[in-house]
This record gives C-alpha cells, structure tokens and sequence, in this order.
C-alpha cells in the first residue's frame, strides 16, 4: 500500500513539475495560461490518487498567483481578491479534499485533510473548518481546530473561542494518557496567543511535571510576542523552573521588537 502511494506521489509531482515547467515557457501569455495548467493537474491527480503532492501543488499555485517564491499567505490572500485567481485556488482546495477523503486509511486521510488545512487556513477559514471537521484522527483534528482558532482570531473571536472548547473537549477524551498530556501540551501552545488563561488551564491538566512545565515555558513564549508583561507573569509564577534563564531570553527577544527599554529590564533578570 505505501509502495504504491509512493509510486502515485512521485508520479504526480513530476506531472505537476511538466505542466510548471510548460507555464514558465509560456511567461509571454498571462498567468491565466500558468492556471490553467494546474487546472488540469488538478484534474489528473484526482485520478491518480496522487494526494500527497497536495502541499506542493499549493505552494507552487501560490508562487505562480504571487509571481514570487517567497511569498506569504497575507499576499496570497490580496491576490485571490482577483476571481480568476480566486477560481482556480478554489477548485484545487475542493480536488484536494475529495480525493483525501477516498482514502482508506483513517490515519493517512487525516493527515493528509491536515496539509490542505496548513495551506488555506489563513485564506480561507471558514473551509478550514469545515476540513478540519471531516478529520478522523483526533491527534490531527486537535491541532487543527487550535491552529483555526489562532488564524481567526480576534477579526472572529467568536469562532475562536468555539474551536478552542471544542479541541479542549476533544483532548479530554483521549484515553491513552500519553496521548492527551501531548495533545493539551500541543494545544495549549496553539491557543496561547488566543486565550493565555485557557492554554495555561490546559496545561494544568498535564499530568507528567516536566511536559507540564516545558508547555508553561513555551507558552509565556507565544505570549511574549503580543504581551511580554503577561509573558513574564507566566514565567514569575512557575516554580522549581530550570530553563528559566532560557525563557527570558526569548521574551526578552520578543520585547525588543516593540520596547527595547522593557527587553533590557528582562535581560537584567536572567541569572
């Protein structure tokens, strides 16, 4: 089964690596051409089950409506504004999922429905959801309601909100209990920059001290980057704390984008 979802993959992103290449020699015409082409790979992959090549297929679609490699997902939402554009990116998400959810296997389809979800979060929320409500696995179901949850927030903290209960309750049903002292411990991170008092709730219900602590610390970090005063809170609050010095580094760092002043208070502070 893997031999032959290998064998698909390679296929199909070599066929996606023609049908670029013969875009490139057409750079005369406009990028509709370049679109076009992917249109049809789109097509094809379908077929040929080539789903793994998914993350590529949107990188590269992105470069192409960007007209740039190193682009962001801020840009490439300005540019999907253009309906031609907006089309066919539209289309290559509706592919992706549908050939996804043939997939047998519960735990490759999910991770799989996770990729695309990783792709157009920032884009297209609202289609993030309802992908992220088709996962299975809850060990990629949870992540991505955390990782929604932080792209809509605060413009639909409404929504944010909702996900982040949902995710939580979802990691309390976890039996295995190494499973969910991860899953809260992951969780916690995604949403700390959404709500700090529900991450830091989360990870509370850690069991194990040292992955309880370790999610602390790396919370106060996310934090750091919108409130490096709550940061430190965290940070003041925790005992028997060996990375300490480490965390107020990365706080510290965090500060100094905004308030070189407060960054060199919190640098006086390691030891």
């Amino acid at each position: 089964m893997k031999n032959t979802l290998t064998v698909l993959l390679v296929c199909a992103f070599l066929l996606y690596a023609g049908a670029l290449q013969a875009a490139e020699k057409q750079a005369e015409k406009p990028k509709q051409a370049a679109l076009q082409l992917m249109d049809e790979v789109v097509v094809k992959l379908t077929y040929s089950g080539g789903t793994a090549a998914v993350p590529y297929m949107f990188k590269s679609m992105g470069a192409v409506i960007c007209d740039t490699a190193e682009y962001t997902q801020e840009l490439l939402r300005e540019k999907l504004k253009d309906e031609k554009y907006g089309a066919s990116y539209g289309k290559l998400i509706d592919k992706a999922v549908e050939v996804a959810l043939k997939i047998e296997d519960s735990y490759y389809k999910s991770s799989i429905l996770k990729s695309i979800i990783d792709e157009v979060l920032v884009i297209n929320p609202s289609k993030a959801i309802e992908i992220a409500d088709r996962i299975e696995a809850l060990n990629y179901k949870i992540p991505a309601y955390g990782s929604i949850a932080r792209a809509l927030y605060p413009s639909e903290k409404k929504k944010a909100v909702a996900l982040i209960d949902q995710a939580l309750e979802l990691t309390a049903s976890i039996e295995n209990e190494y499973e969910r002292f991860y899953a809260y411990s992951d969780l916690a991170v995604r949403i700390a920059s959404v709500d700090p008092d529900k991450a830091l709730e989360a990870a509370e219900l850690i069991g194990n001290e040292a992955t309880r602590t370790y999610a602390k610390q790396d919370i106060a970090i996310e934090v750091s980057k919108t409130d490096p005063d709550r940061a430190m809170e965290i940070i003041d609050k925790m005992e028997n704390f060996e990375n300490r010095s480490y965390a107020l580094h990365d706080i510290a760092v965090e500060a100094a984008r905004e308030n070189t002043g407060k960054a060199l208070l919190i640098v006086e502070k390691i030891e």
